[in-house]
């Protein structure tokens, strides 16, 4: 503030104070004082309101970065529990509780809860309704879920004309709800549940609730992230006793063989796959599949491969671990192992990581599955330490071959 002061007196000396009478050296002293000064006091306000806007900017920055880093350590936990939702006794039971909390709040005739997933149907959770549902349409309930998709917060409807082109469920002519209130839950991008309660009479719903309902909403995400960090949290200890366990019985193995055996039970007890492939390094340019379970396609044991060509050799060339949600386009796919693959024999989602010897890769293990958005990063985090422990088993073997 006392810099701008400062410049409009100095502009206020320089248009109206006139120096005619003093000497010719003096009038231009004076202009280059002025001039100089307001030079001066213009580039430190610049220099001023350039620094508050870089501060401005990392703040904004690190602000967006931290929700980032807490809203993907979320979904992370919770990717642990959402396999099993609808069979958690923990999650069941508190969205249960939740349910009875909004109804008796509210007083509905009806109640639905329906949970989403990344690619999932929408799944009937829990359900009061003392009416005999219709068949529920898979068209008409997403577009009907879209439509609460596009409300911020709690969406009230209390004069619904004609209620069957509107809710996906009604019940025939037994029960036409005329008043509708529905809110979601996000638990993360493309995961969500859904609570949708109607009533039989027009303008059962008070808007003025829609706070209340709101503080509910939020304990319900609050809540459900504590209970998928519990779960994350014995997850990680059944995952540390398996490598534990995975550790001691490969350090007992006499020979690649057995370790390869040993791994390969390990790695199928800890995840689903159509495909299961290891594949180790022959030179510089091809590698060998070893093993191979799954499947039956054209790359079994002993299928050598160039590294240059598909997917399994770029993991291997560039030593980096991939994870692809889906190898095939439509009109083309990905190829697995050579560019001159006919087909990817329904194979959708593809992890790979690498297995690694003196800082460089000497092969892959790679999981597939015909099922689109089958692994996250999660499963690829899990994988590598996996493999870790594996390329450390190997190596004393593969150090003999090469001798």
């Amino acid at each position: 503030m006392s810099k701008f002061i400062s410049l409009y007196i100095l502009a206020i000396l320089g248009i109206f104070i006139d120096l005619g009478s003093w000497w010719t050296i003096g009038n231009i002293i004076f202009k280059i004082v002025i001039f100089g000064g307001i030079s001066y006091l213009m580039f430190m306000v610049w220099k001023d309101m350039e620094a508050e806007d870089q501060i401005e900017g990392e703040t904004v920055s690190s602000s967006s970065s931290e929700e980032t880093i807490k809203r993907s350590v979320f979904e992370n936990k919770f990717d642990l529990a959402e396999s099993h939702v609808k069979n958690n006794p923990d999650i069941n039971d508190f969205l249960k509780r939740q349910f009875k909390t909004i109804w008796n709040y509210i007083m509905p005739d009806r109640g639905f809860l329906f949970f989403e997933g990344l690619q999932n149907e929408p799944q009937l959770i829990y359900s009061e309704a003392d009416a005999q549902l219709d068949e529920i349409s898979a068209e008409k309930l997403k577009s009907f879920l879209s439509v609460i998709d596009k409300t911020k917060g709690v969406l009230i409807e209390n004069n619904i004309q004609p209620a069957q082109n509107v809710i996906p469920f009604s019940a025939g002519d037994i029960y036409m709800p005329k008043s509708l209130l529905a809110f979601t839950t996000d638990i993360s991008q493309g995961k969500k549940f859904y609570w949708i309660f109607d009533a039989g009479a027009a303008n059962h719903f008070n808007k003025d609730d829609t706070s209340s309902l709101e503080l509910i909403n939020l304990n319900n995400l609050k809540t459900l992230e504590l209970i998928a960090e519990a779960n994350g949290i014995g997850e990680n200890l059944i995952f540390t006793n398996k490598m534990l366990e995975l550790s001691n019985k490969l350090n007992s193995a006499k020979d690649y063989e057995r370790c390869q055996e040993v791994f390969t039970e390990t790695i199928i007890e800890s995840f689903e796959a159509s495909k299961f492939t290891i594949a180790l390094k022959h030179d510089e340019k091809t590698a060998i599949i070893k093993k191979s379970i799954g499947i039956d396609d054209s790359f079994k044991y002993g299928f050598e491969f160039p590294l240059d060509d598909g997917l399994n050799g770029w993991v291997i060339r560039k030593n980096k671990p991939y994870l692809i949600e889906n190898i095939d386009k439509g009109d083309y796919f990905i190829p697995r192992f050579t560019r001159d693959e006919k087909t990817n024999y329904g194979l959708r989602c593809f992890l790979s990581v690498p297995i690694i010897g003196k800082d460089e890769a000497v092969g892959m293990i790679t999981l597939e599955h015909k099922e689109i958005n089958k692994y996250s990063v999660s499963d690829k985090e899990k994988l590598t330490k996996y493999t870790e422990i594996f390329s450390n088993a190997i190596h004393k073997y593969l150090e003999h071959d090469k001798n």
